[in-house]
């Protein structure tokens, strides 16, 4: 793989100026919200889940430690 990072601003203003990138862009920037919409609707516990998902990625945050140790002894095994 190789680092693209020193032709950052080239790649960014080729990116810039290519119109079917931009084109592609603005759909997916309206396409995208009515899409996640329309998922969000057709599931009437989302916001539930969206909480527990919240809960479980603050959990494992604050305990990071102990998975962390868990999968080292797993990987070991």
């Amino acid at each position: 793989m190789r680092s693209t990072s020193r032709a950052f601003k080239d790649n960014a203003h080729r990116a810039l100026d290519n119109p079917v990138l931009q084109q592609a862009l603005g759909i997916m920037k309206t396409g995208f919200l009515d899409k996640r919409l329309q998922a969000i609707e057709g599931l009437p516990e989302f916001d539930a889940l969206r909480d527990a998902a919240r809960e479980i990625k603050n959990h494992t945050l604050a305990n990071l430690d102990w998975y962390l140790e868990r999968y080292e002894t797993k990987v070991k095994e």
